[in-house]
């Protein structure tokens, strides 16, 4: 008898260990929480250049690096290109850039990359999958060919979910970049916009082409959406459509960008029927 209570007395402890440890375990959240692991976000990130321990260098010495003009806010889905365009005084001035998540203890020095097109600078970065929703703020610094350093420049960056059959989403001034999950129907797909009085620009990414847009489509030429030549920049509703197949790929990017202060849009996503 003794043996057989004994015997019971094990089991009931591992029954009781395994489904505390089950527990813990689904109250888990998986990946990188942009508000708290600054420090794994910062590393994370993907773009061309070399990842440096320690503070980025900023406010240093006279000269032209100075940043003009830049995005104060951009809006992202995880595991998508982001492309952030900026103003510097003097382009061939410029020998190196500096990005940072702000508060982390490394950063990114990377080179001026410019628009083939415009002119215009931009970052490209690919903000990973694995990054969980939440908001941060994106620091930069730029260095002129005499080792003068700009003051830090700041864009609050928000990593949203990704969007789904008849989703709507809404925004303003800023850049914003959201995938969506068109489902398992292979059709037309349809992307309703109202960009009301101010005029903003939509372009769509299938597959990794431009396969819609407002304006021209984007190619190697043409990368990113210039405000001042406004080529795409409309006001009022309008539909753009995408010959969607699921055996091809299931996620759709849509990037929106709104240059002017004031304006407003809106957008839907319909699924094929």
């Amino acid at each position: 008898m003794k043996n057989i209570g004994y015997i019971i007395l094990i089991m009931m402890t591992v029954f009781a260990f395994s489904a505390c440890e089950k527990e813990e375990t689904d109250s888990l959240e998986y990946g990188l929480a942009p508000e708290k692991q600054l420090d794994m976000l910062c590393r994370a990130l993907r773009l061309d250049g070399q990842n440096i321990e320690g503070e980025m260098p900023s406010g240093t010495g006279q000269g032209n690096a100075l940043i003009v003009s830049h995005p104060e806010a951009v809006e992202i889905s995880a595991g998508v290109l982001l492309f952030i365009p900026y103003t510097v005084r003097d382009t061939n001035d410029v020998c190196k850039v500096f990005l940072q998540v702000d508060g982390a203890n490394n950063y990114w020095e990377t080179r001026l990359i410019q628009d083939p097109s415009s002119g215009q600078p931009f970052f490209e970065i690919l903000i990973p999958k694995f990054v969980q929703e939440g908001d941060f703020d994106l620091v930069f610094s730029i260095e002129d060919c005499n080792g003068n350093v700009s003051p830090v420049y700041s864009t609050l960056t928000s990593v949203q979910p990704a969007g789904d059959c008849d989703s709507a989403i809404s925004g303003s001034v800023g850049i914003t970049v959201r995938t969506f999950d068109l489902g398992e129907k292979k059709g037309e797909a349809r992307f309703l916009y109202e960009m009301y009085s101010i005029r903003d620009r939509l372009d769509i990414r299938y597959n990794g082409d431009w396969v819609a847009s407002t304006g021209s489509l984007f190619s190697d030429a043409v990368r990113i959406p210039n405000c001042d030549v406004m080529d795409g920049f409309v006001s009022g509703a309008g539909i753009l459509t995408l010959n969607y197949d699921p055996s091809v790929s299931r996620t759709v990017e849509v990037y929106i960008s709104g240059c002017f202060s004031g304006t407003l849009w809106d957008l839907r996503v319909d699924c094929p029927e």
